[in-house]
């Protein structure tokens, strides 16, 4: 979860009221991201300059077979941001980062 703290409290306590901060409300490991699959591949080859050296040579395709995927960042816990001293006057909301 995501906690924004009231700008009052925030300056009386020493706090920078424009950072959040963010609590585990689940022990971390609980849940996993969706599966995907991506295939990677690299070309490399190695010339010989004798003397001088060697000089290595090479070419990344990425995503090879061309699978195509919606990444959606979810946040189940949500957020809370206050408009007033107390955590009740608080907006909890979820939070959908496309």
């Amino acid at each position: 979860m995501t906690i924004t703290p009231p700008t009052a409290w925030a300056t009386a306590n020493n706090v920078n009221p424009l950072i959040s901060y963010s609590v585990n409300l689940e022990q971390p490991g609980t849940r996993r991201n969706y599966t995907y699959q991506n295939c990677d591949f690299r070309l490399e080859k190695r010339f010989g300059l004798g003397k001088f050296g060697e000089l290595d040579a090479y070419v990344d395709v990425f995503n090879l077979l061309g699978q195509n995927y919606i990444d959606i960042n979810q946040n189940p816990g949500g957020g809370l941001e206050t408009h007033g001293q107390q955590c009740v006057d608080g907006d909890l909301h979820r939070e959908w980062n496309l």
